[in-house]
């Protein structure tokens, strides 16, 4: 039995890509005295939270430790990005109560902190997904790899229900490779 925790394709079916294989693409040419690499993932943490910001059901969370304990474990640093909703005030640009409100509800902090717990170890958390908070994180990364970031709800833009390249691009800059 294999230690890898991804499914083989039924027989006659083509392999998919998974993390392993980037694992290994991005840590072949690694040199050991080289920084650790980082790893840009999407993740589905769109989870359900009750009224008081509690995570009630964090079986998304769960699904995918394998893929971010096995960028930990390569020595590679897992930035993890997601969504949260749909934060329609949010994305109109207001600073109102209603705005800041919905800012809170749809933030995926309480993810970061339920992650950790899961995982026990440090989850980073970027209180944007662009810009100075998500760069300065990023570079508090360890160089010696095994770090966890979660950016904040990549919905808070607009720009990525619509698929803009500048905004893929931008979330992009922060990985290796």
């Amino acid at each position: 039995m294999s230690d890898n925790p991804i499914p083989m394709p039924a027989p006659g079916q083509p392999r998919k890509r998974n993390v392993f294989d980037v694992i290994e693409a991005l840590t072949a040419s690694k040199e050991d005295a080289a920084p650790a690499k980082n790893i840009l993932v999407r993740v589905d943490f769109n989870v359900p939270m009750n009224s008081e910001g509690e995570i009630t059901d964090d079986s998304r969370i769960r699904g995918a430790l394998p893929s971010i304990n096995a960028i930990v474990n390569a020595k590679c640093n897992a930035i993890l990005v997601s969504h949260m909703g749909r934060p329609k005030l949010v994305q109109k640009g207001e600073d109102n109560s209603e705005t800041r409100e919905q800012r809170k509800t749809l933030s995926l902090k309480p993810v970061a902190d339920k992650l950790s717990q899961l995982i026990g170890k440090d989850v980073l958390f970027a209180e944007d997904c662009l810009g100075a908070p998500a760069e300065t994180a990023v570079g508090t990364l360890p160089k010696e790899g095994g770090g966890i970031l979660l950016l904040e709800n990549l919905r808070f833009y607009k720009q990525e229900e619509k698929n803009e390249e500048k905004f893929a691009s931008s979330l992009a800059s922060y990985a290796d490779g």
